[in-house]
């Protein structure tokens, strides 16, 4: 098994599986209902194979250990456990205009949540923006930290996004993906990348390694702009992983 894994480039140690059920299932009976970190990895071929670790620093300290190119890992976000409320934000278009799309578009998430919940909420965002082909495609990924829900697929958070992608402007509400609220769903992990790209998803606030469900921090509007401004100016990002 362990020479098997090797051959397909899964990170190393935790205990791995052909299917999420059973993964999620035996992440339960060692770590308790909703213990333990389930990481998906996208293999070469059609599909996913899933490691158990004990948490997600455990998780990350191995995946690091591949090539930037060759990490595929995302998160599994297990049904029984509250998340956060996140977004997955996906548009073509050209490289020069990626900052204003992206000034706009948080804007208007904190104004919605804060006439909605009568609250403040930091954003922990990552980028994972480059081209692909002869296109450039703006990605990022933002979690609202603090904005707690049950789960991830019920009509509550799913509400919540359809509500904030109809307060945008009609010909930007395509910016906001729709679909990645299931049961037991993945989302890619920071400092991954997908088969069909080289691009890592890293983080431009906050904490390097936070996960989706994890992780807590506050960003305010101002400070948002200002990295978003640094983008604009450098989009080389920190090659340190």
């Amino acid at each position: 098994m362990l020479e098997e894994r090797r051959k397909i480039g899964v990170p190393g140690s935790g205990e791995w599986f052909n299917k999420k059920n059973i993964a999620k299932e035996f992440a339960s009976m060692h770590y308790g209902t909703g213990g333990g970190f389930v990481l998906g990895f996208d293999l070469p071929m059609r599909g996913y194979c899933y490691g158990v670790y004990a948490s997600y620093d455990e998780s990350i300290t191995y995946l690091l250990q591949l090539k930037s190119d060759c990490r595929h890992g995302y998160e599994m976000i297990r049904s029984e456990n509250e998340c956060n409320l996140y977004l997955d934000l996906e548009l073509i278009c050209k490289e020069e205009d990626e900052t204003e799309i992206m000034e706009r578009t948080v804007e208007s998430i904190c104004a919605i949540l804060r006439l909605k919940y009568k609250a403040e909420f930091g954003l922990q965002v990552t980028r994972g923006s480059g081209v692909t082909e002869k296109e450039f495609k703006l990605s990022f990924h933002v979690v609202v930290t603090g904005l707690v829900f049950s789960n991830n697929y019920g009509r509550g958070m799913k509400q919540c996004v359809q509500e904030i992608r109809d307060s945008l402007d009609k010909n930007n509400r395509q910016i906001i993906d729709v679909h990645p609220y299931n049961r037991d769903g993945l989302m890619r992990t920071v400092l991954s990348c997908q088969r069909s790209s080289p691009i890592c998803l890293r983080n431009v606030t906050g904490n390097p390694f936070g996960s989706t469900r994890l992780y807590s921090q506050t960003t305010s509007i101002k400070t948002m702009k200002r990295v978003l401004e640094e983008i604009a100016t450098s989009h080389n990002m920190s090659t340190m992983f």
